[in-house]
């Protein structure tokens, strides 16, 4: 058995553009999901973000209602594969409306 099937809950691998608000000060930048767990998410940004720091995040839907609302814990950020480009591994603290 691998490390994600030890996991609580699965990761599921996903694509798409996310959007994320830092809670202090309201700011939205834009990133890239890689993959989503009902327990985190980890995504890429250009946006350096610290540990422990909380952001709302968003990840769109093509249906009328996001996919995703959540504030999210910043708990690692890691380079990603791009130049300039963090991997964001977050874990949900509270799901949203």
């Amino acid at each position: 058995m691998d490390s994600d099937e030890k996991r609580d809950f699965p990761r599921m691998s996903i694509s798409c553009g996310v959007e994320y608000t830092l809670k202090e000060t309201g700011e939205i930048f834009q990133g890239s999901a890689i993959n989503l767990s009902s327990s985190g998410i980890l995504f890429s940004t250009r946006h350096a973000l610290q540990e422990n720091e909380l952001v709302t995040v968003k990840v769109p839907s093509d249906k009328p209602v996001s996919v995703l609302r959540a504030i999210v814990k910043v708990l690692r950020v890691s380079p990603g594969p791009e130049s300039g480009e963090l991997n964001i591994a977050g874990e949900i603290v509270e799901k949203l409306e």
